[in-house]
């Protein structure tokens, strides 16, 4: 692990993030990851368009836990490498969240997973042979879709050309729209709102949000 990366995160950001950051190779791609405590491994795994930063009131509000709690950014998300968007699928993430959990020296860990990181997450703890002994499962599934799987309005739309295009990558969508979703009015602030997009600023940044 190293932390030769931290000039990538603003100061207004790392004051939020007031964890342990590393960065760790994953296979050719470098991974950012955030840490807080000491004792059983917890991962905490985001999903898209996200990043760890979904977990910062989580971590702020576990200070007695006893618990070792794990972030990583997702490749392609948050401070981890970003990559092309016939770069993002199953398999390779799968592999990317092997190599990390390979880095994690217990067998034994307790997961947190959402969205993408459901089937990533625990498709990747399982290659590397770990054991979960427990589990929180949030809006999300932890086996591939089966045949004749019938994809949400949403993900529909993220697979039309040019008008997902638009939407994900120009527009920033959903990201852009956060607070618009929000079931707790004035849950996402301002400086929040700056947190979440920051990462995927950039059009060459953001293509994973469409897959």
């Amino acid at each position: 692990m190293n932390q030769n990366n931290l000039d990538n995160i603003p100061d207004w950001l790392l004051e939020q993030l007031p964890y342990h950051h590393s960065w760790i190779d994953v296979g050719g791609k470098s991974m950012h990851v955030m840490e807080k405590g000491s004792g059983k491994p917890i991962v905490f795994v985001h999903g898209n368009p996200m990043w760890g930063y979904l977990y910062k009131k989580v971590l702020d509000g576990l200070n007695d836990s006893q618990s070792r709690l794990i972030v990583p950014d997702l490749i392609g998300f948050g401070f981890s490498d970003k990559v092309k968007l016939n770069e993002h699928s199953l398999k390779s993430h799968s592999e990317w969240m092997a190599n990390f959990f390979s880095t994690i020296k217990e067998e034994k860990i307790g997961m947190v997973v959402h969205d993408w990181g459901g089937m990533i997450g625990i498709a990747g703890a399982m290659k590397a042979g770990k054991k979960i002994d427990g589990l929180i499962v949030m809006n999300t599934a932890i086996t591939a879709p089966k045949d004749g799987f019938k994809p949400t309005w949403f993900h529909s739309l993220s697979q039309i050309p040019l008008i997902s295009d638009f939407l994900f990558r120009v527009l920033n969508f959903p990201l852009s729209g956060l607070h618009r979703f929000a079931n707790v009015p004035g849950s996402f602030s301002k400086d929040v709102m700056k947190a979440y997009k920051y990462p995927l600023r950039k059009l060459k940044d953001n293509c994973g949000g469409h897959e």
